[in-house]
Order: structure tokens, then C-alpha cells, then sequence
């Protein structure tokens, strides 16, 4: 594991569990060599199970929360994937945590996805044991992300890389702070940078709500294929 801190500041919360949907994947998608992703429940781990990985698989996190990304480095030091509310609860920050109130019953439902609880423990400690994980506190309103050593770069590599950039930009508590404009702007540039980084680089994002439910619409693509004018910030916040 290696740690890089790169402000001095963050928020201090940790989603416990993730709301997002994993999209359908593009049908000539290889399994992750590399996998970027926010501090964030345990969402990697979907991911990782839905796409595959290849051995010696890199797992950056990245997140503006310091008790995020700690509680990330617990998770992947120490727990042996049983009992995932009773971890968190051990943990002193865990007053901070949002998405917590239904932690037993997400837990089944989380499980369920891998065939349950010893299918699921068996599935994180390989996942543990094959792959690497490093933590980088950052934040993607800043657009320092693409300039630092860790982000997407071309490099010869087995498998694909994937970029998973989160909700944050149509986040409900975001537009607190943060213009639509502001917002919509941040996003393109973060896209516009990866393109230049790494065009092949797949990404995970949301940009517009469905009509059909006014939910956000997420998706997996290649960088360089993305309509960059399809990111929008609809009038709607998802959390």
C-alpha cells in the first residue's frame, strides 16, 4: 500500500454503502489492470467481481475525505470480509459514516451479489492478496487530479483500466456549494484531461438523469468515445 496526501484538509465522512448502479459493460472490455475509484463503501469490490481483474491488479482510491480514505486502508488491512456493520462500528469515526441506518439488511443484500457471505469472503481475500492499493487525497473540484504521478497514463499493461469518477458532480449536497455551472465545467475538464492522459482509458460516470424514472444514467465507456457535450447537470439530485 502506499499513501500519498496531497492537501492538508478534507471532509470527514465515509458512505458506508454505495447507491449507484454498475452499467452494462462494453463487449470488448478486458478484465481491470487498473481500477480508480473514490473511498466509498465497497463498491470496488462490484466492480471488480463484475468486470475481473488481472493478478497483481492496482487499486487507487482516491477521495477528498480523509476519514474515508482511512477508513478504506482498515478495511483493506485488516478485515477479513465478516461482519461488515460490526467492523465499521469498532471504528471511532464512525459517527461520521452516511448510508448506515439499514446496516444488517444492506449487508445481506451486498452479499447476496457475490452468493453469499462465504462466497463473498472468499472472493475479497484473493481479491486481497492479488491486487495492490494505494491512497491519494484529493479532490476532483480542484482539477489537480490529472497532473499527479498516479493518474491514468498510457503504459503497456494485460488489461484495461477504468476510472470510476463517482457521483460527485450531480451530487444534491454538491449544488449546495457549487454552481451548475461550476459543476458542468469541472466535469468536461476532468473528461477533456483523461482523453489527453489516457484514451483508452474506460470511465464510470453519471451525466444526465433517465426520463423514465428521474434517476441519474450511469455508464462505462472508452474516454476518447465520450460525447463530451452529453455531460449535463440535471435539475434533479441524486444521492
Amino acid at each position: 500500500m502506499q499513501w500519498e496526501e496531497h492537501i492538508s484538509h478534507g471532509s470527514n465522512t465515509f458512505f458506508a454503502y454505495n447507491t449507484e448502479e454498475i452499467p452494462a459493460v462494453p463487449a470488448d472490455m478486458k478484465k481491470l489492470s487498473f481500477l480508480y475509484t473514490p473511498a466509498s463503501g465497497l463498491i470496488f469490490s462490484k466492480i471488480l467481481h463484475q468486470l475481473g481483474y488481472e493478478p497483481n491488479c492496482q487499486i487507487h482510491f482516491y477521495d477528498h475525505s480523509l476519514v474515508a480514505l482511512k477508513v478504506i486502508e482498515r478495511i483493506m488491512s485488516d478485515w477479513d470480509g465478516r461482519d461488515y456493520p460490526a467492523f465499521l462500528r469498532s471504528m471511532k469515526d464512525m459517527e461520521t459514516f452516511k448510508n448506515f441506518g439499514r446496516a444488517e439488511e444492506q449487508w445481506k443484500e451486498f452479499v447476496s451479489g457475490f452468493g453469499g457471505e462465504e462466497a463473498w469472503v472468499d472472493f475479497f481475500m484473493k481479491l486481497k492478496n492479488n491486487s495492490d492499493f494505494h491512497l491519494h487525497h484529493c479532490n476532483l473540484f480542484d482539477g489537480e487530479l490529472i497532473y499527479q504521478p498516479w493518474a491514468p497514463s498510457q503504459r503497456e499493461q494485460p488489461g484495461a483500466s477504468l476510472f470510476w469518477m463517482s457521483n460527485i458532480f450531480h451530487y444534491r449536497y454538491t449544488a449546495g456549494y457549487r454552481s451548475v455551472g461550476e459543476r458542468m465545467g469541472e466535469q468536461k475538464n476532468l473528461i477533456n484531461g483523461l482523453k489527453k492522459r489516457e484514451p483508452d482509458l474506460y470511465i464510470y460516470l453519471c451525466s444526465a438523469l433517465r426520463k423514465r424514472d428521474h434517476k441519474l444514467n450511469y455508464e462505462i465507456c472508452k474516454v476518447r468515445d465520450y460525447d463530451i457535450d452529453k455531460v449535463q447537470s440535471p435539475n434533479f439530485w441524486g444521492g
